[in-house]
């Protein structure tokens, strides 16, 4: 029940947090552990696109995610 209850309240994060136009905090490779803002470019079933917001020549404008992948920064955010 509990876990239902988890999930449940998982979906939901992901519903607010992964909009089309919306940013989402990520860490970035590098010294720190620092975190940058990537705006969502698109949401399609379980993928969701990121933009690159400063790509340097050679890295790709836009990375495609598995919503799952996603699910440890979104719990962070929504406090789960």
């Amino acid at each position: 029940m509990a876990q239902k209850v988890g999930q449940k309240a998982m979906n939901m994060a992901q519903k607010q947090l992964l909009k089309r136009g919306a940013k989402i905090s990520m860490p970035t490779q590098g010294p720190g552990n620092q975190e940058q803002e990537f705006e969502i470019d698109d949401v399609k079933g379980d993928e969701v696109v990121i933009k690159n917001p400063k790509p340097k020549p050679g890295e790709p404008l836009k990375t495609v995610y598995n919503k799952k992948d996603l699910d440890p920064i979104i719990k962070q955010k929504a406090g789960l």
